[in-house]
């Protein structure tokens, strides 16, 4: 079954745009690994990018936050970041 992800990354007014660029330079990477079913940047006011995701499995979440990938994104990104990530896991409910 697959599960939704929000992740919401804080930044300050000033470095919003340059967060934003770092995230649409890491999506391709991460649309081609295993299990990525969508990654999709947005903006939310003058301060916040938030991550719309979606993955096959919650392996393949897990996957891609371990990934060497990932680490070097949060480490390339730390100064622009005012506080740590927001991360919302959703998972489907059948309704029938």
């Amino acid at each position: 079954m697959s599960i939704t992800v929000i992740a919401t990354l804080h930044a300050t007014e000033e470095n919003r745009d340059e967060l934003l660029a770092a995230v649409c330079r890491a999506v391709p990477g991460v649309l081609q690994e295993d299990g990525c079913l969508q990654y999709a940047p947005h903006t939310v006011g003058k301060d916040r990018v938030v991550l719309v995701e979606s993955w096959e499995s919650p392996e393949a979440l897990r996957a891609h936050g371990e990934s060497p990938g990932m680490a070097d994104f949060r480490a390339a990104t730390a100064h622009l970041v005012t506080k740590p990530t927001e991360i919302v896991v959703a998972r489907p409910v059948s309704v029938l």
